[in-house]
């Protein structure tokens, strides 16, 4: 395997903004108005469980489209992955198309609630088959569901990651009670925002909006916007177009790059490798008997240079390909 590597660009990359905020402090505006900056072209809105907001498309230069789709997980899904694939063809010049996700806790609930319905059928499948009264109330979401909604809420994820412009994702922000270690409200007090716990992570910088006309930047990955660190830096007068001017994109900016990672490919690979091991394996087992060589001095042999492994538990591919290839190269006794 040859190893492959680049040198960082030392660009910024157009970032998936988290916009999280109290109701009706404006979140869904300053999405709305990032549309009109001058830096980005085409703006796609998709919604997700919140009302269309037409009356901003009044917002002195604003030009977002209002992408429409049927409600669903894989209706949402596939026009996010269409959006993706539009602003890509579409994108003229320096100025980058924007995607706008509002919001991903109306998503999270979707999932969530998926998650459930799917449970309680199978709880009613379960009671039909035994023959008794079918369940009353909600079933426990087993884990494989839980599973299943957190693979859903990272293709959205990941769909946005490969957009080559802007994105900004909407979430609801709520004031809760800390819990200490016995699983006890405490009388401390924190901002959380309200989708898969997995957001603020998946996001290249945080803006909350604890009240509205109040703006808080508590987290961003950028060399360029001064007091980056600062756990919560207020942000007065914060726009859209404020902060990716900070983040230095108004001058420059460099591709996205994101390292993924493949849990289905991951597993046919390690299915590939063990086949290839146990074919290797036979064609020594065979090269052994060919040469006339004792199979017990092989099986020691291995196990002196593997830690005590046997050969036939064997799964480096590239030692049994050598030991192999020198079995081969011995002279077939006459």
């Amino acid at each position: 395997m040859t190893l492959t590597t680049r040198r960082p660009t030392g660009l910024p990359a157009w970032p998936i903004l988290l916009i999280a905020g109290v109701e009706k402090s404006g979140k869904t505006y300053a999405a709305a108005a990032a549309s009109a900056s001058a830096l980005v072209g085409r703006t796609l809105w998709v919604g997700v469980g919140e009302d269309d907001p037409d009356e901003y498309g009044a917002i002195p230069g604003a030009r977002f489209e209002i992408v429409e789709h049927d409600g669903t997980y894989r209706g949402i899904l596939g026009v996010l992955d269409e959006c993706v694939t539009e602003l890509a063809k579409t994108t003229k010049g320096d100025r980058p198309g924007l995607i706008v996700l509002d919001s991903a806790t109306r998503l999270w609930n979707l999932l969530s609630d998926e998650a459930q319905e799917a449970a309680n059928r199978r709880a009613r499948k379960k009671a039909q088959q035994n023959r008794k009264p079918e369940p009353e109330g909600d079933a426990t979401i087993s884990m494989d569901l839980w599973n299943l909604a957190k693979q859903r809420w990272d293709h959205v994820m990941d769909c946005l990651r490969e957009h080559q412009g802007p994105s900004i994702v909407t979430a609801r922000l709520d004031l809760t009670s800390v819990v200490n270690d016995r699983g006890d409200p405490t009388p401390d007090r924190v901002w959380k925002v309200q989708a898969h716990k997995s957001l603020p992570y998946d996001v290249g910088a945080i803006v909350e909006l604890p009240a509205p006309g109040e703006a808080v930047l508590t987290g961003v990955r950028s060399l360029r916007v001064k007091n980056a660190q600062v756990a919560r830096r207020p942000f007065p007068q914060f726009t859209v177009e404020k902060l990716w001017t900070e983040m230095g994109l108004a001058e420059t900016s460099g591709p996205r790059r994101h390292t993924t990672s493949d849990a289905a490919a991951s597993v046919t690979a390690d299915d590939r490798a063990a086949h290839t091991a146990q074919t290797l394996i036979a064609q020594i087992a065979d090269l052994t008997q060919a040469k006339g060589i004792d199979p017990n001095v092989i099986v020691r042999d291995w196990m002196d240079s593997h830690n005590g492994q046997h050969i036939k538990d064997a799964t480096d591919v590239g030692a049994l390909e050598l030991l192999r290839d020198d079995l081969a190269a011995k002279e077939t006794p006459a």
